[in-house]
């Protein structure tokens, strides 16, 4: 029986071929898509972007960096390389790429605690207590 990490492996297998219709199939009828252009609600018109986006970048890979799953869920985070070469979305090969299709991490991903770009800049407890060490130790 295949599992959901196994339809992963073969969406990123099509995806990598480039292959529009092996790609799509790996999807069901009733796939709710989030995050990509206006107009892409479907696995037919998630199809269309995808031959839209390889002919752009036409030498376009993914590779998987991880990838889990727990019953009937899966969640994958994955890596897209690829040389804009060709039209994509309005913008000619070397054009800086157009905004509205630039990946974003979820801000839960891009900052935690830690950063020293956290918001409130509050010092953390676990630096306060460094601070004390250092300051008992001199």
């Amino acid at each position: 029986m295949a599992t959901n990490v196994d339809a992963i492996r073969a969406a990123v297998d099509a995806f990598n071929a480039h292959d529009r219709d092996r790609y799509v199939t790996v999807y069901r009828p009733d796939v709710a898509l989030h995050g990509l252009p206006e107009g892409v609600v479907d696995a037919a018109t998630l199809g269309d972007f995808y031959a839209t986006f390889w002919r752009g970048v036409s030498d376009a890979q993914a590779s998987i960096e991880d990838v889990f799953e727990s019953g009937d869920r899966a969640v994958v985070r994955l890596r897209l390389t690829g040389t804009h070469d060709g039209e994509l979305m309005g913008g000619r090969a070397g054009e800086r790429s157009p905004d509205r299709l630039r990946a974003r991490e979820p801000p839960a991903l891009r900052r935690g605690p830690q950063d020293h770009r956290t918001r409130d800049r509050r010092r953390l407890p676990v630096a306060a207590a460094a601070d004390r060490r250092d300051s008992v130790a001199a």
